[in-house]
């Protein structure tokens, strides 16, 4: 076994582990694996929820539209028919954004 020096990437390979104990290496990958989890979706539920409050008033099929196309990626028109906005999708998800963007400063 290769001798374990702290600026090596233990996480590259089991066999160079501090401990050597290949059980309490994957139990460590999954703690962190957790805690980088928990900390990427904190904040994005924290926002998500800020601006459902900023969006409140405008209904709820263009809100959906909204988090579709912000969120998911999903095209504008897409969006639109899926979530059955009339009228002119791009005016209202640009109407939301800037609203999104005075509240978040």
């Amino acid at each position: 076994m290769a001798a374990y020096d702290d600026y090596d990437d233990d996480r590259a390979d089991p066999e160079l582990a501090a401990d050597g104990d290949p059980e309490a290496y994957l139990m460590r990958l999954e703690e962190e694996d957790e805690d980088e989890k928990r900390a990427r979706t904190r904040p994005t539920a924290g926002l998500m929820k800020n601006v459902r409050k900023f969006l409140a008033d405008f209904p709820e099929n263009e809100q959906e539209m909204f988090f579709m196309v912000f969120s998911e990626g999903t095209s504008m028109a897409e969006a639109a028919r899926v979530c059955g906005v009339k009228g002119s999708p791009s005016a209202k998800f640009n109407r939301m954004l800037a609203i999104v963007r005075e509240k978040m400063g």
